[in-house]
């Protein structure tokens, strides 16, 4: 930087200094800066003071209140979220590891894949059968409306691999049950845990009353209406020894 550009730029911070205690002082330089009105410009500079640390106060508390509120309005909604979170894991299906297969037949452990068709094992009886004739088997199928299907499945696999899927089916069957009723429980729980942090809304209801009583507070304060009428009255001294009104 020049020594011209380090004048210049002194220059510019001066004139903004001049200037703005002129427009906070105004009626003309010696109003702003002479000594004779020292007291004068302070006389107006308190009653501006005063009224500021009011409003700065009044600003700060009703800002960390606000502040509070939306602190337990984020907790509240994460608490909900991860609850929500918890119900939906529980209630969408999975079909789980894979447990066994046999030519076409893919055995998991909440389906049963025949082929591209996907098979709830849930409400169902169901069993294979080796053919007589060999390099084929029957699975048999039996819905809870007592309906019953039969799929022929082609298979290189032996009788013994027949048998040891149809048990392995039965097994898992078996065993869905049992976890489908854990399962209902575990989903009736959370439904009722959702429900029951969705219900507590103690803490956001409290720092919003805060807000509210703070508002209030500080809206019908009477110091800052004396503050106030205070500057006025500092203006209107200020206005008859300079002729201008300041702000």
């Amino acid at each position: 930087m020049s020594l011209i550009q380090l004048f210049a730029g002194l220059i510019a911070v001066l004139a903004g200094i001049v200037g703005w205690q002129m427009y906070r002082y105004p009626g003309g330089w010696k109003f702003a800066f002479s000594e004779a009105h020292h007291e004068d410009r302070q006389d107006l500079y308190a009653a501006r003071s005063a009224l500021r640390s009011l409003k700065v106060k009044a600003g700060t508390d009703l800002a960390s209140a606000r502040a509070r509120l939306a602190w337990a309005e984020q907790t509240h909604r994460q608490r909900v979220d991860r609850a929500h979170r918890e119900l939906n894991a529980l209630l969408t299906t999975d079909r789980g590891e894979q447990l066994a297969t046999l030519g076409p037949l893919s055995l998991y452990e909440s389906e049963l894949h025949i082929g591209t068709e996907q098979l709830p094992l849930a409400g169902i009886a169901a069993h294979c059968e080796p053919a007589h004739s060999g390099k084929k088997a029957y699975l048999y199928v039996t819905h809870s409306d007592g309906q019953s299907e039969l799929h022929p499945v082609d298979t290189d696999y032996p009788e013994e691999a027949v048998r040891h899927f149809s048990v392995r089916l039965q097994n898992a069957i078996a065993a869905g049950s049992k976890l489908r009723k854990q399962r209902s429980r575990a989903i009736k729980k959370a439904e009722e845990a959702l429900e029951t942090v969705r219900a507590d809304t103690a803490a956001v209801d409290s720092a919003r009353q805060e807000v509210d009583t703070i508002a209030t507070k500080h809206r019908e304060d009477t110091r800052v209406k004396t503050a106030q009428a205070d500057l006025e009255a500092a203006r209107d001294r200020w206005e008859e020894t300079t002729g201008r009104r300041p702000r």
